[in-house]
């Protein structure tokens, strides 16, 4: 989608470009927090800072989301784009509850950095096995937003959306219309400016 953003609108490209730049902050953000986490634990002696880093997982959630929003809304119709903003929400809210929850797990696991290494290791083994079990509420919308991706790849393969490059062998064969390269839409082969979308051809 990054490579052939130009291939479908030039409103999608831009879409493009700004949810890749979303996703790199997401990232950084994330790290961030949870550096700065890891950082005030070892300093104060305390492992509530880390379970604090934990809220950096709604934070790229909410930021995430908005990246597939950027991504895939041009290609979607009415439908895809009511699922696409429900697969959204249900991230959001999956990720605050599983943030809330783990950091939960945390603090009853690790009470305290001063520790031995077995009681680390069996400690360790049970907080992953509870972020496992909360993790299985991110199922219901990972799947939505598959539907979603499932639902825009349809209408590139079907030829809903159309190429917005123009095909120069169509118009020597004396087809009467070829797609704007800004909203991908049939037009004249003889219009200068898109009447639909108000720019030059």
């Amino acid at each position: 989608m990054i490579l052939g953003r130009k291939e479908y609108t030039e409103r999608h490209r831009k879409f493009v470009v700004i949810s890749l730049g979303l996703f790199i902050l997401s990232i950084v953000l994330s790290s961030i927090i949870m550096v700065v986490g890891i950082v005030m634990a070892l300093v104060n002696n305390d492992t509530a800072p880390i379970g604090n880093a934990m809220y950096a997982i709604p934070i790229a959630s909410i930021i995430g989301g908005i990246v597939y929003v950027f991504l895939l809304y041009e290609l979607e119709d009415k439908n895809g784009k009511i699922v696409l903003i429900s697969a959204v929400i249900l991230t959001v809210m999956t990720s605050t509850f599983l943030a809330i929850n783990i950091q939960s797990v945390f603090e009853q696991t690790f009470g305290s950095i001063n520790i031995s290494q077995e009681e680390i290791t069996e400690l360790s083994n049970t907080f992953s096995q509870k972020v496992s079990e909360l993790s299985a509420f991110s199922i219901i919308h990972n799947l939505v937003m598959l539907l979603a991706f499932f639902m825009a790849y349809k209408r590139i393969d079907s030829g809903d959306i159309p190429s917005s490059k123009i095909d120069k062998s169509s118009l020597q064969s004396g087809k009467d219309e070829w797609y704007c390269p800004h909203c991908g839409r049939a037009v004249p082969t003889d219009a200068n400016i898109c009447p639909y979308y108000g720019k030059q051809m």
